[in-house]
């Protein structure tokens, strides 16, 4: 039964139920992240060759987050991590560049930075994706680039297909319109709930359709850079209103 552009489904947890219907998996508030290290572990052991690559170690200037101290560190040498991909927001760049100076602090016999508790949204829950993912380290632009640095500011732009082409995954914030909407089903950020209801003693929810049109009609979406580091990652985890989408060079995955 069609109802506005969404399907009446039955779903169910028990496998033995019988094939009539068709049978769907109920999206939860939060993320499954056992489902996403799934989904990671396959591409892992079978894409080899397409979606595995070198790790890097060519960018001196290289920085990350990590995600245990908060702390912008450089990194061991060919440690593996995450990177995310989102839109800043409506400020212009000095503007971005001298907020963010507010919410870090330098260390007085280091020059990395530690990020606060005042930290955007998207960077909070990105770090707690990559963590629950098993990865120590996060690449965010606006921070692992230094914005004031102009000759590491021209290497690392002009480096940003090996900096996402080597990330484990890419964390793509298809959702909001900027940096202070965070990433749906992470912390207290809960998703979107699907019209659900028991009818004669079934379980019943509409279920998306067209899952691109949630994302084609996102701010994300609409951004030349977004673009390109979403083109230039291995495999991309995808976060909308309402469910993931996990995208590598040999499948594709929703909830």
């Amino acid at each position: 039964m069609v109802l506005q552009n969404s399907y009446l489904v039955r779903t169910s947890t028990n496998p033995t139920v019988s094939s009539h219907w068709f049978c769907a998996r109920e999206v939860s508030p939060q993320v499954d992240y056992k489902l996403l290290l799934d989904w990671l572990e396959f591409c892992s052991k079978h894409h080899s060759k397409s979606c595995n690559a070198d790790r890097l170690h060519r960018l001196e200037s290289f920085m990350a987050i990590d995600c245990d101290s908060g702390k912008v560190v450089s990194p061991p040498s060919s440690c593996t991590y995450a990177a995310l991909s989102y839109v800043w927001g409506a400020k212009s760049s000095t503007e971005q560049v001298d907020h963010d100076t507010t919410i870090c602090t330098t260390e007085t016999n280091q020059s990395y930075l530690t990020l606060d508790e005042r930290a955007p949204r998207i960077v909070q829950d990105a770090i707690i994706v990559t963590k629950e993912l098993g990865l120590k380290y996060l690449w965010i632009d606006k921070y692992c680039i230094n914005q004031k640095d102009q000759n590491v500011k021209s290497e690392q732009i002009g480096k940003m297909d090996l900096i996402y082409s080597s990330a484990e995954f890419t964390i793509v914030a298809a959702a909001g319109s900027d940096e202070n909407h965070g990433l749906p089903g992470v912390n207290t950020h809960i998703r979107k709930a699907l019209y659900g209801g028991d009818l004669g003693g079934l379980r019943r929810v509409t279920s998306q359709t067209q899952l691109y049109r949630s994302i084609k009609e996102s701010k994300w979406w609409t951004r030349g850079w977004t673009y390109q580091e979403a083109m230039l990652s291995r495999r991309r985890i995808v976060f909308t209103e309402t469910e993931l989408y996990f995208e590598c060079c040999g499948m594709h995955c929703r909830e």
